[in-house]
């Protein structure tokens, strides 16, 4: 399957905040943390190209993601995939307003963030796969966002938005086979998508 990936610009090693508006971009083939979920995914699977934007830049102009969007579908992606963005406000706000946007144009998408990201609550009727709280967590975070994305692309998983009614679910996160753990597989995470303002990271993560 050809997947779009999208991170945000300290990801994709432009820079910090000095370059958080940054306008949105598509670069060729895996940047940053894609390069390891591309290993991850094996041949199976393609990143043709990574989605970037600054984190300010898609904070004040929601509609980078529809651009992104349009420019992936160029691209031929099949499913675009957003983060981890852990509990980086502004970062997973942009990841569920991509991973909405390409939902919309009747793509497949995931996003992958932190159940206590503010940026959850912008994801409803979307699939969202649970991260670690911070990039220490990357590595793993990235090892279920593979799962996730195969369970995606095999078409098992995937909610759409449709309307109204779409609009009103919670968002979910996903616990995957790969990550086996006490709780339930499938676990709702409503109660943190509770449209606060995007917070400050911590100082490991980003944005």
């Amino acid at each position: 399957m050809r997947i779009v990936h999208y991170v945000n610009q300290f990801f994709a090693g432009i820079g910090g905040e000095d370059a958080a508006s940054t306008g949105p971009e598509l670069r060729d083939g895996a940047l940053g943390p894609g390069r390891r979920l591309a290993a991850v995914l094996g041949d199976e699977h393609e990143i043709v190209a990574t989605a970037v934007c600054g984190d300010d830049y898609a904070a004040s102009h929601p509609e980078f993601a529809a651009e992104l969007v349009a420019s992936a579908r160029d691209r031929g992606a099949e499913l675009v995939v957003a983060g981890p963005a852990f509990t980086s406000g502004r970062y997973g706000m942009a990841c569920a307003r991509i991973a909405v946007a390409a939902s919309e144009a009747g793509l497949s998408a995931l996003a992958a963030m932190h159940p206590e990201n503010p940026g959850l609550g912008e994801a409803a009727g979307t699939a969202v796969v649970e991260s670690g709280a911070t990039s220490r967590q990357m590595r793993d975070s990235l090892d279920r966002l593979a799962a996730a994305t195969r369970k995606v692309a095999a078409g098992s998983s995937s909610p759409r938005r449709t309307g109204a009614s779409a609009r009103s679910r919670a968002p979910t996160a996903w616990q995957t086979a790969a990550r086996p753990s006490a709780r339930s597989p499938s676990c709702s995470c409503g109660s943190a998508a509770t449209g606060t303002p995007p917070r400050s990271p911590s100082p490991t993560s980003t944005a």
